[in-house]
């Protein structure tokens, strides 16, 4: 047995020991403690550990005989319920015995416990092969046998004594009944392997309705579990899921898995198992899984269904077992890898940078950053839209590829001005990387606080980030520069150029006679 931390799978403790959950079933959870009766050597006894440190707190022997029960229900803490056989013939000598589980070594023997036990002797039909269930419900503790012909009864809790029966040559009796029985409204509903369910007024006995026929013919083979909520009666089969109207039996909605093809010999993936399906939160959680399976199929998943309408939400590949819904999560193993899982809403980061923190006015800057999965199991991992849920988990943990129509998630880009003024910069989406940009222009002089903000979703919390930016003056418009006006050229006559020709002529008469005298 190992306690693990519901936020970050962290394993917290492990109790070593054979656990038989098959010769007296568990319960759990009552004032912090874990109750679970556990098979050794010397015999069967009652062990109950503190559910947080794993410390032993109570260890009872001398349960002999238990073959069903060790049923508790909040209303009724601090007893609980075991059916017990006394004898060596296997079809008589059964009692329902009720005895105390609170408290700690002061009561150091079951006897010392017991408030009291009731003879079964009216349930005459015992044989070796079938199979029992209890169950406590507003002040009556419930039974019934199954498979072949299913005895159904009901004793007061508080007294013992039996209240109504019917035996399995009553007409009331059911022919063919499953183990799942499910109570609420005040009717025990018991699924029926002739494709239909059956209500029992928990008082009386009597049949208050017998619902709608199922699908044929993978409509009559159901779950060792019924689940009452929001006025329905859920029954898992293996045609797929059915809520009937608790009220009348009338079929509200029905969901199937799909078409399998030939992966199935069913023609779509059934709905079956013990312990397979939760409802919790207007959601049903159900896993496709068969009554003994030969080989797990392929196309095996667990589906998220509205509970009111029984349309699909998400689904998410592997062969699980739901164990538990607590704190918004929901925990299942899936045996195609031997993991635990934790379905639930993720803790995001945000991020927001800016290009320059300082740029002058009319220059635009560009917003830049992140929106990122903080969940433990995939951490600093981009956030991505709930249409994609599903197929990005499955490309994260269960080696399938990238979706290519991945799409991130909507992130608001807001400011707010030097004067205190709120402006909406606009709305961006992420990509398959976590990171968003934006180009912007702000108006105004002065220091503006840009803030990014992720809104959250239905997979994932909201998260948002800040930075900021200064607006400095725009650049003064530079000044023309003037051209200087060109200094212009003296202008030369005619007669200047005569002149000016005459006077070089004549130097260079003198120079040449100058030079003649010389030699």
């Amino acid at each position: 047995m190992t306690c693990i931390d519901i936020r970050t799978g962290e394993e917290l403790w492990t109790m070593p020991g054979t656990f038989d959950a098959g010769v007296i079933d568990v319960g759990a959870g009552f004032m912090g403690t874990t109750y679970n009766p556990v098979l050794i050597d010397v015999g069967k006894r009652l062990v109950k550990y503190d559910a947080i440190t794993g410390e032993v707190l109570l260890d009872i022997e001398g349960i002999p005989n238990i073959v069903s029960g060790f049923t508790s229900e909040s209303i009724d803490y601090p007893f609980a319920y075991v059916k017990q056989h006394v004898g060596t013939d296997p079809t008589t000598g059964y009692y329902l015995v009720k005895f105390r589980i609170d408290g700690g070594m002061e009561l150091p023997t079951i006897n010392d416990r017991i408030v009291w036990n009731a003879t079964m002797d009216c349930l005459n039909h015992f044989e070796p092969n079938m199979d029992f269930t209890l169950s406590v419900y507003d002040g009556y503790v419930y039974h019934h046998m199954f498979p072949i012909y299913a005895e159904v009864g009901a004793f007061d809790a508080t007294t013992g004594e039996l209240v109504w029966h019917h035996p399995q040559d009553s007409p009331y009796a059911i022919e063919q009944a499953s183990l799942g029985v499910g109570l609420g409204y005040g009717n025990a509903y018991f699924a029926v392997q002739d494709m239909h369910y059956i209500a029992y007024d928990l008082e009386t006995g009597d049949i208050v309705w017998i619902s709608e026929q199922t699908g044929y013919p993978w409509g009559d083979f159901w779950s060792y579990q019924t689940t009452i909520a929001y006025g329905m009666v859920y029954g898992f089969a293996y045609d797929g899921v059915y809520a009937f109207n608790a009220s009348t039996g009338k079929i509200n909605w029905h969901y199937s898995a799909g078409d399998a093809g030939m992966e199935t010999p069913y023609g779509t993936w059934p709905f079956h198992g013990m312990g397979n399906h939760f409802v919790a939160d207007g959601k049903v959680y159900a896993a496709t899984c068969e009554h003994s399976p030969m080989f797990y199929y392929r196309g095996q998943s667990l589906h998220c269904i509205d509970a009111y309408t029984g349309d699909p939400i998400w689904s998410i590949m592997g062969y699980y077992s739901p164990s538990a819904v607590a704190e918004g999560t929901l925990f299942a193993t899936n045996q195609y890898d031997g993991n635990i899982y934790g379905f639930s809403k993720g803790e995001t980061a945000t991020t927001v940078l800016v290009s320059d923190e300082v740029i002058a006015k009319g220059s635009s800057v560009l917003l830049k950053g992140t929106v990122l999965d903080q969940s433990p199991a995939q951490r600093d991992t981009p956030a991505m839209s709930d249409a994609c849920m599903s197929s990005w988990m499955e490309y994260l943990h269960m080696q399938q590829p990238i979706p290519a129509d991945a799409k991130g998630v909507d992130v608001t880009l807001d400011a707010i001005d030097p004067n205190g003024d709120f402006v909406h910069i606009g709305t961006v989406t992420s990509d398959m990387s976590g990171m968003f940009s934006h180009l912007w222009t702000p108006e105004n002089e002065g220091k503006y606080t840009i803030i990014a903000t992720f809104e959250g979703s239905d997979s994932y919390y909201a998260s948002y980030a800040e930075t900021a930016i200064g607006v400095g003056p725009a650049p003064s418009p530079a000044q023309p520069i003037e051209p200087e006006e060109p200094t212009a050229a003296p202008l030369i006559t005619t007669e200047l150029a005569i002149i000016a020709f005459v006077i070089v002529a004549v130097i260079g008469i003198v120079a040449f006679w100058i030079l003649r005298k010389r030699k």
